[in-house]
């Protein structure tokens, strides 16, 4: 665990990501990677995302979902939207 290789053996830990708060916390990733420890003393800083997710981001989702027989997942030939 990083606990004993890392945060216990070296002063100062730098961890940077997109991704490492959930729900604004670092509670579960603190859990996740043994920076939870009362041996591990640590400073968080979450800083807002520059990028406009709202009017720049898009998911699409199909109508309908089908499942493709078997021998049709390796083919070559491009799928065909349901007429």
């Amino acid at each position: 665990m990083l606990r004993s290789a890392v945060f216990e053996r070296i002063p100062s830990v730098v961890l940077t990501s997109a991704t490492l708060t959930t729900a604004g916390s670092f509670e579960f990733f603190r859990s996740r990677v043994g920076a939870d420890s009362p041996h591990v003393m640590t400073a968080e800083l979450a800083v807002a995302s520059p990028f406009d997710f709202e009017s720049r981001a898009l998911l699409y989702t199909p109508s309908i979902c089908l499942s493709p027989p078997i021998q049709t997942l390796h083919s070559s030939q491009p799928c065909e939207p349901p007429s």
